[in-house]
């Protein structure tokens, strides 16, 4: 009965079922195949994502997406993830600045925001090192809270955002040495603008998957572009060995796609390998690949991503 019910609801709720499935997964055998699952559908397995996600798994149908909880991120616990959830369906704010004024509400503090934005679990309104910089500004305008600031804190840039959002003129009429701030929201977004104009690079690559194995524990960059199917993540590697000669005649590599997130088993020969050897957590193109006639995908040429 148990195993009708299963195929039932499988069929019929594949969304309620996955996530079910994968909020009570007891190993990685079981994640590995919630996530199998989840693709057979057509379903895609997304990070932690703002909006989205609570502590746990959880499915978005419209998105066509199931979200990863933030239960098992560094120093969050249940509480945040649901305030924030809270927050976003309460009234999802327009910009960055208004969201850092919202989370005041929550037991939100800076360090788990640090490691939020790290992680692009704000992704929609910009990436990690543009969000570190305005966050970095919140705080030095005493997140929000500043009345006045003084003008040889300033510098340049700054001084004349803040001189369209404040006044240092005395009731004499004399200037003084620092603005008495009149409109801290308009004032915040102005600098979130400054800063978006700018067009800060993002982390690399190589920072993102550091900033995951730290506070997430695995890594799971998909970026969606079609320009990065061919960008392999290396997740493990271990030699082929002849059953007589006891030689390492190839290699398996573990990859998962930087582009569209999809996991393969390749091989790579010796002599190839030998050339150019790939370690965990490498990022290669694979600009040549071919399936021999026993079926098996090898990686003929490749080269290291930076």
């Amino acid at each position: 009965m148990i195993g009708y019910l299963c195929a039932y609801l499988r069929y019929y709720y594949p969304y309620e079922f996955i996530t079910a499935y994968l909020n009570n997964a007891d190993n990685e055998d079981d994640t590995k195949n919630g996530n199998e699952l989840a693709t057979l559908y057509g379903i895609k397995i997304i990070p932690p994502k703002f909006g989205i996600s609570k502590d746990e798994y959880v499915f978005d149908k419209e998105k066509k997406v199931i979200a990863k909880g933030l239960s098992s991120v560094k120093y969050m616990n249940a509480k945040v993830a649901i305030e924030l959830f809270e927050l976003a369906k309460r009234e999802k704010p327009k910009s960055f600045m208004d969201l850092l004024l919202s989370a005041k509400e929550t037991h939100m503090d800076s360090r788990k925001m640090d490691v939020l934005i790290k992680i692009d679990f704000f992704s929609e309104y910009g990436n990690s090192k543009e969000l570190l910089r305005i966050a970095d500004l919140f705080s030095f305008f005493k997140n929000g809270d500043a009345k006045t600031i003084a003008k040889d804190k300033l510098k340049p840039d700054l001084l004349e955002v803040v001189s369209q959002f404040g006044n240092d003129i005395s009731k004499q009429g004399k200037p003084l040495k620092k603005y008495t701030i009149t409109d801290m929201p308009g004032l915040l977004n102005c600098c979130e603008a400054k800063i978006k104009e700018m067009n800060i690079d993002d982390f690399d690559m190589r920072s993102k998957i550091n900033n995951q194995l730290e506070m997430l524990g695995y890594i799971d960059l998909t970026t969606g572009k079609e320009t990065d199917r061919r960008k392999l993540l290396i997740t493990d590697v271990f030699p082929l060995r002849g059953r007589e000669s006891n030689e390492i005649w190839a290699y398996a590599i573990s990859t998962r796609s930087i582009g569209s997130g999809k996991v393969s088993r390749l091989t790579v020969r010796s002599f190839i390998y030998d050339s150019d050897p790939i370690k965990r957590f490498d990022i290669i193109y694979a600009s040549d690949i071919y399936k021999d006639k026993k079926g098996y995908w090898n990686l003929a040429k490749y080269y290291h991503v930076s």
